[in-house]
């Protein structure tokens, strides 16, 4: 099978709430599979987004990570059911994470490989470890609980940096990607993997 595009419209759509449009792999993504409102409002940068099963149907759910500003003076997990075409929310709740800034980045992972995908935040910098630090919560406990908080080998990133993860040497653990977007040595965007 081929992997779709999902696309997050977070603000000025027509039907006033986050949208998510997704785009079909099968089509080189010439055609849309889905195209719809969701049960979450519109949001900004403080909004990050990504895509796991949380439920285990076989349907991707959509997980959005609000930083700051939030209820519960924490960075909170909302998570949207795929099954539902995000009209339902399958989890709403504060996270044992302070609320968060740019410096963070998130992803989503079964770090543990305990069958639940957990929340990996990445703090690019102002870092007491003065690197790029990886601390995961368990998806197990809602993200009550961290499973990892460490320094990694890359020195404190910025904005040019995005992270994402994936089994890039085929281990069966999830390796962090840094994609370093610009100013660099290089003068291409590089792509740094960690293990």
């Amino acid at each position: 099978t081929r992997p779709d595009l999902v696309a997050v419209k977070k603000n000025r759509t027509g039907t006033n709430s986050t949208e998510v449009h997704i785009l079909s792999g099968a089509s080189n993504f010439q055609r849309y599979i889905l195209q719809t409102g969701t049960a979450l409002h519109e949001t900004d940068d403080s909004f990050d987004f990504a895509i796991t099963d949380w439920d285990r149907d076989t349907r991707p759910d959509l997980v959005a990570v609000k930083k700051n500003r939030t209820g519960t003076n924490s960075t909170e997990v909302h998570i949207l059911s795929g099954a539902s075409n995000f009209q339902r929310f399958n989890l709403q709740t504060g996270t044992a994470l302070h609320e968060t800034d740019d410096s963070f980045d998130f992803a989503i992972t079964d770090w543990n490989r305990d069958g639940r995908p957990d929340l990996v935040a990445v703090k690019k910098n102002r870092t007491g470890t003065n690197s790029t630090e990886v601390h995961i919560l368990s998806g197990a406990n809602s993200f009550q609980r961290y499973i990892l908080q460490t320094g990694t080998a890359l020195h404190e990133t910025d904005g040019t940096f995005d992270f994402s993860v994936a089994d890039w040497n085929r281990d069966g653990r999830p390796d962090l990607v840094a994609v370093k977007k610009s100013r660099t040595g290089t003068n291409s965007t590089e792509v740094h993997i960690l293990g």
